[in-house]
């Protein structure tokens, strides 16, 4: 516990960091955006990798989205790496991919107001506040209030727990 209190108080130090040191370009896409946290952080590396294997980074870059995005933390908890997510059919990773964006730029204030968000690949997320924290589905969004990472075109809210769309199970 103290290891992910300790990871999560690092993610949020580089971001204040690269937001108030005025690193991060408010014109920048998100996947720009994600690609300088991760160089500064690491935390990202999973996920831009899935992003390059599924062919997915053209769109994220282009329409105003907000973004659910997981850690690397994240990802390991299911197996996955930078390194072995590209081994995953691609149609597998993008819909997982998909169902962790949706449309429009949501800072976490609109997030927790919503009950349901539907995401891209069509599926809806679960979002619910409690005494515990903020969730979408069973994954908690790791600091809402100090982690809404603005980009130009939408915004990355980060989580701890990657995000497996409904649709898959009903396959």
């Amino acid at each position: 516990m103290k290891k992910s209190f300790m990871r999560v108080a690092g993610i949020v130090a580089v971001t204040v960091g690269l937001m108030t040191a005025g690193a991060v370009r408010t014109d920048a896409s998100v996947v720009d955006v994600a690609l300088q946290v991760n160089a500064e952080s690491g935390e990202f590396s999973t996920l831009i990798a899935a992003l390059g294997a599924t062919g997915l980074t053209p769109i994220v870059a282009a329409a105003p989205i907000t973004v659910f995005a997981p850690t690397d933390a994240a990802f390991a908890k299911l197996g996955l790496n930078a390194q072995n997510i590209g081994l995953l059919p691609r149609e597998l990773v993008t819909q997982i991919l998909l169902y962790h964006v949706t449309l429009g730029k949501r800072f976490s204030d609109s997030v927790l107001s919503a009950n349901v968000l539907i995401m891209l690949n069509r599926d809806f997320a679960r979002v619910r506040a409690t005494p515990d924290g903020a969730f979408i589905n069973r994954s908690e969004l790791l600091a809402p209030d100090l982690i809404d990472i603005d980009a130009g075109n939408g915004v990355i809210h980060v989580i701890d727990t990657v995000l497996i769309p409904p649709s898959l199970f009903r396959r």
